[in-house]
């Protein structure tokens, strides 16, 4: 930093010894400070060849004509050492000095319309996209992400899909345990296709799926790791590190009093309670499911009764009756409710009557709407059900969105 009276000021880098452009490249910065003003002036050297880049002082000019020069190593303060303690055995000068070797690659990477805001519960599509710059490739990527409920990694030929329209259950279809992606380690790393190298102008594209578990401020960190294409440079891998911050908003609370059945085994009488947290918003809910496909799912009350308008505004709560039937022998599982958020139904639309419906799906949305049954034991819902449940603390008899 440089103080002096009213004077246009041209601050540049010194030259080394050699000066030989051919080496390195230096940055200039021009500006003009008045009386008693402090300015903070960010330079830049970028070395050319390999070697050892020693920086040892700054050069400037005073209003075109008068050139000064200041060498680091010239004025090096001595610092006090309190008594007991011993003297640090590197030396200031070691912070200028700079072991140069060969151009590396460098990943570039950022998630795509990453939201500041979430309501809980509420499951987006976002794309992650990588890039290198250099000449030189990178392979063997490998990401971790520090909270799987949160954010998880999805199937690459889901890169262009439409929700919520890729969640629906396909008809004719029966259900499977959802089957071990191959591509994550059982540490939580996901491992890249091994045929993937990211290298020049084209992007490496790739499907993530956030789903806020719950309110509140938390932060999402990703970790890439990435191998150089030459493996013969002083450098094998590097790592990309990304950090967000995500404010996560109160929706729909869901809870849940699970009573045996006096009269038959194997089955239970439940009461589930939702309540609208929002300060504005208007939720419908449209579907009641149970997670694992031992379970089955009866209504004991018609729709229309346990709400008339399907629809619930910023405050709001709801109570509803059914009854949970174990169809084969497995332990329960969470039972969740899906929610959509759309405007009310127009006046005239008629509720469907489920109540005697019997499945591990029931609709609740009204007669004549367009809402498909959501497959939840599938890619991704599957995958946040797992991360849910492998949290430690999460009580079994709440609901999650």
């Amino acid at each position: 930093m440089l103080t002096c009276g009213n004077s246009c000021v041209c601050l540049m880098s010194l030259r080394d010894v050699v000066s030989d452009s051919s080496l390195f490249t230096l940055s200039e910065a021009n500006f003009s400070l008045g009386g008693g003003e402090t300015n903070l002036v960010h330079l830049m050297v970028t070395p050319k060849v390999e070697g050892t880049l020693r920086i040892v002082g700054v050069r400037w000019k005073l209003s075109g004509s008068v050139v000064g020069f200041y060498n680091f190593g010239s004025d090096l303060v001595k610092k006090q050492v309190p008594k007991g303690r011993r003297r640090g055995k590197s030396s200031p000068n070691n912070a200028l000095k700079f072991i140069v070797i060969k151009n590396l690659p460098r990943l570039e990477g950022f998630i795509r319309t990453l939201p500041e805001k979430s309501y809980a519960g509420v499951l987006q599509h976002l794309v992650l996209e990588l890039r290198n710059r250099s000449e030189f490739p990178v392979k063997n990527l490998r990401m971790k992400i520090n909270d799987p409920r949160f954010l998880s990694v999805g199937n690459q030929e889901d890169l262009d899909v439409e929700v919520p329209a890729c969640l629906e259950k396909k008809h004719n279809t029966e259900y499977r345990s959802a089957p071990s992606n191959p591509k994550e380690a059982s540490n939580g790393i996901f491992l890249f296709p091994e045929d993937i190298s990211v290298q020049g102008e084209t992007s490496l594209l790739w499907p993530l799926w956030l789903r806020a578990a719950v309110p509140g401020n938390i932060s999402v960190y990703v970790v890439l790791y990435y191998e150089m294409g030459d493996i013969s440079g002083v450098m094998r891998y590097r790592t990309l590190r990304m950090h967000y911050n995500l404010q996560v908003l109160p929706s729909l609370d869901v809870s849940f009093k699970i009573s045996p059945c006096p009269s038959r085994l194997q089955e239970f009488l439940v009461r589930m309670d939702v309540v609208n947290k929002t300060s504005s918003e208007t939720f419908q809910v449209n579907q009641l499911s149970a997670v694992g496909c031992q379970w089955e799912v009866s209504l004991l009350q018609p729709v229309e009764a346990i709400l008339s308008s399907h629809s619930l505004i910023a405050g709001q709560a709801m109570s509803c009756f059914f009854k949970l039937k174990v169809s084969v022998q497995e332990p329960p599982l969470l039972v969740d409710t899906f929610k959509n958020c759309r405007k009310s139904p127009s006046t005239g639309e008629k509720a469907l009557d489920l109540s005697p419906s019997i499945g591990s799906d029931v609709k609740l949305a009204p007669e004549g709407g367009k809402e498909a049954v959501i497959d939840i034991h599938n890619s991704p819902l599957a995958a946040f059900h797992d991360s849910e449940r492998s949290q430690d603390g999460v009580p079994s008899q709440v609901g999650n969105l």
